[in-house]
């Protein structure tokens, strides 16, 4: 009964790396099989394949079992580290907030009434950490739409953040308003680099949507300040509208014409002869 039980977990742990943890489970669970077969002689079972059956039912699922137990082992050393990491990190960062906040203002660098965007950006940022967390978990799902939101979000904290360390820095400068156009033409153009990337069905069209936007902004922003008249200045805009939908245009026929690359199977990895020593060790 004993080599059965072994044969039988000798070939269930090939679903899991070879590992001490895993030997040492394997050896537990013969154990384990053993006591059972044991209480079932005990109650009057006889037939030794019926006992052998009933033994190997006792651990239920036993592949979702050992998965399990895999990626609680791989896993678990990271968790915590994570989590000790991110609880000194918060301890360590509103410490440094509020010896920045005190020291600035007790000095006189930043006067009180303006130290408040200090507390104000530590927020901001916090919000920044979270955002890209949520965005970082959400796409290992393979879920792209809310990740994309997230950073955008975090993109526009990162720029009030910014425009409030200007106006510590440097008070109110000219055209600081600018930074708001600025910052949509980089959540756009930086949200449509992840369209790419996430391979997006609609990258063509915001290809198109985020030229004639960032054209326009950047009209503007140039009109204003003089850098740019405003005419001819109004060929910017129209000149990127045509571009991105030659862009499009050109896009769409190169897809159309594109072939399917043929589906390559994955060849399944032969354990290796020092695997199969683990496996079969006892």
């Amino acid at each position: 009964m004993t080599e059965r039980f072994k044969k039988y977990l000798e070939e269930a742990f090939h679903v899991i790396p070879p590992t001490k943890a895993a030997m040492d489970y394997r050896k537990a669970t013969l154990v384990t099989l053993e006591e059972y077969a044991q209480d079932c002689r005990i109650k009057g079972v006889t037939d030794e394949d019926a006992i052998y059956n009933l033994a190997i039912e006792s651990l239920g699922d036993f592949k979702a079992t050992l998965i399990a137990f895999n990626d609680d082992l791989t896993n678990k050393p990271k968790r915590d580290l994570k989590k000790t990491l991110v609880k000194s990190g918060i301890a360590c960062a509103v410490l440094a907030i509020i010896a920045v906040y005190l020291a600035l203002s007790a000095t006189g660098v930043v006067s009180w009434g303006a130290s408040w965007l200090i507390l104000v950006g530590a927020i901001l940022l916090t919000g920044i950490a979270v955002l890209e967390t949520i965005a970082v978990k959400i796409a290992k799902r393979r879920t792209f739409i809310v990740p994309r939101l997230a950073n955008a979000c975090a993109l526009i904290l990162a720029f009030v953040l910014a425009y409030l360390l200007a106006l510590i820095a440097f008070g109110n400068p000219r055209y600081s308003y600018f930074t708001f156009l600025i910052m949509v033409v980089s959540v756009l153009g930086i949200d449509l680099i992840l369209a790419y990337l996430t391979k997006s069905k609609l990258a063509i069209i915001e290809t198109v949507l985020y030229l004639i936007i960032a054209a326009a902004l950047i009209y503007v922003m140039c009109g204003i300040s003089g850098a740019l008249a405003w005419h001819p200045g109004w060929l910017l805009p129209a000149c990127a509208a045509i571009g991105g939908i030659g862009i499009a245009v050109f896009a769409l026929v190169r897809k159309s014409q594109k072939k399917n690359a043929p589906r390559v199977k994955k060849n399944e990895i032969a354990p290796t002869a020092q695997d199969d020593s683990y496996y079969t060790e006892w």
